[in-house]
């Protein structure tokens, strides 16, 4: 197999999807910037990109459509903010494949990495396995060519199935229209569209209990399809988050150990002067004005510290991400004296865990 490279400007971000593929098997290599990126897919040639959108030194959106030229075959997972919709949206026509909104799940992360490695081309001697899928009550086994919703069996057409596979790989994803046309009809004729868009319909009167009010699978007008959980829980405020998310933590704890002794501690110290080098920054960026570059350093400290289990500190970064793209510069200074203290906490939480 040939190896998946990764491209964040954040050191901390980088380590952690690198330290989490290598434990499961895969080679990634990793680079911070543009160059390096670009000379490390030429040299390498690796199978799959994992891309950060909103990158310091150019936009990603560059360097994706260059990837994508110079090797139209690579799998490329797109990574970029959680209310970003247009970065998404034109991400996904530039060629992603697929993409996933920060801060996300280290779970997450494999189990979109895997799906995409399967889809590239596999040798005829390592034929892929088929898994059961379930997202929310639906469940679907591609073995059996079955699926089901809670107790009842959805007697679904080959195209319907193909459709719902493709989306159920995905839960929670926009998939572009291309995307779909290309996996379930075997070409990317976007003058196919309305025949997309009546499968889709008739999935969805076999799926919903209310079609015209669909909870599960919806359309994003002009984009594609997502398929959503049917169960849905209410999100949790930040103040009702602990400090640390344990899971995640633990997790980590277990990718750290297989990296050395100390690997643990060396990243959370990593993140530790980044983190303050980030604060020091997004103070120097509300005090000139820039709220390009307070988005940019608020987005970049939302990702690593979820990597890392501070979901306070994470949480915070967005309301600061979210109002420097707003343009509103009031309610930052505050924000930004809630994420020194957020950080702390943190530091105080986590340091038991390291002994």
């Amino acid at each position: 197999m040939q190896p998946i490279l990764v491209v964040d400007d954040d050191r901390v971000q980088l380590d952690v999807v690198s330290f989490l593929l290598q434990r499961n098997g895969l080679e990634p290599v990793g680079a911070l910037d543009a160059r390096n990126a670009l000379r490390l897919f030429g040299e390498r040639r690796p199978d799959l990109v994992i891309l950060d959108i909103n990158l310091g030194d150019t936009d990603g959106r560059d360097l994706l459509r260059t990837f994508r030229k110079q090797r139209p075959e690579v799998r490329i997972l797109m990574l970029t903010a959680l209310d970003a919709v247009d970065d998404r949206v034109q991400g996904l026509e530039l060629g992603a494949d697929d993409y996933l909104t920060k801060p996300f799940g280290h779970r997450e992360l494999l189990a979109r990495v895997r799906a995409l490695l399967r889809r590239a081309p596999i040798p005829a001697h390592q034929p892929p396995v088929p898994r059961r899928m379930q997202v929310g009550s639906v469940v679907l086994d591609p073995a059996t060519h079955e699926a089901t919703r809670g107790s009842r069996r959805l007697d679904l057409s080959p195209t319907e199935f193909r459709l719902l596979q493709a989306l159920m790989e995905r839960p929670n994803v926009l998939v572009s229209t291309r995307t779909l046309l290309k996996e379930v009809w075997g070409h990317q004729d976007m003058s196919a569209r309305n025949v997309l868009r009546v499968t889709a319909s008739r999935l969805r009167a076999k799926l919903e209990d209310d079609p015209v009010g669909p909870r599960m699978l919806q359309t994003v007008p002009g984009s594609g399809l997502i398929i959503r959980p049917d169960e849905v829980r209410p999100t949790p405020t930040d103040a009702e988050r602990p400090v640390i998310a344990m899971d995640v933590v633990d997790e980590l704890r277990e990718i750290a150990d297989d990296m050395g002794p100390h690997a643990m501690q060396e990243l959370t110290d990593v993140f530790a002067r980044t983190a303050e080098k980030d604060v020091v920054a997004m103070r120097e960026a509300l005090g000139s004005g820039d709220s390009w570059k307070l988005a940019h350093d608020a987005h970049r400290l939302r990702g690593s510290s979820a990597s890392l289990g501070a979901q306070r500190v994470s949480g915070v970064c967005a309301s600061i991400e979210e109002s420097a793209r707003m343009g509103a510069l009031a309610p930052v200074g505050d924000l930004l004296d809630q994420l020194g203290q957020e950080l702390s906490l943190y530091r105080a939480a986590i340091a038991p865990t390291l002994r």
